[in-house]
């Protein structure tokens, strides 16, 4: 279906689809920094502290690619309203 000029009810729904997969990648990496507040205070070595980060810094990209998903999907809308 024609929404508005060439966008789609599709170009809606993927945008949608984009920002739930957003949400769920920010779950995600608040998630690591909940882990990670209840565990250094425990751990006592730069190794075991940098795997902690290091697994925050996955979830960090994970929702960076998610949010640049979004972003493109938002302006395909966007730019079919100009």
């Amino acid at each position: 279906e024609e929404a508005s000029g060439s966008l789609t009810t599709t170009d809606f729904e993927a945008a949608i689809t984009a920002l739930n997969e957003s949400i769920t990648a920010w779950h995600g990496l608040s998630g690591e920094f909940e882990t990670i507040s209840k565990q250094i205070k425990n751990v006592q070595t730069k190794s075991a502290r940098d795997a902690l980060y290091n697994k925050a810094a996955e979830q960090a990209e994970i929702l960076y690619k998610k949010e640049s998903s979004l972003l493109m999907a938002l302006k395909k809308i966007d730019k079919s309203q100009e």
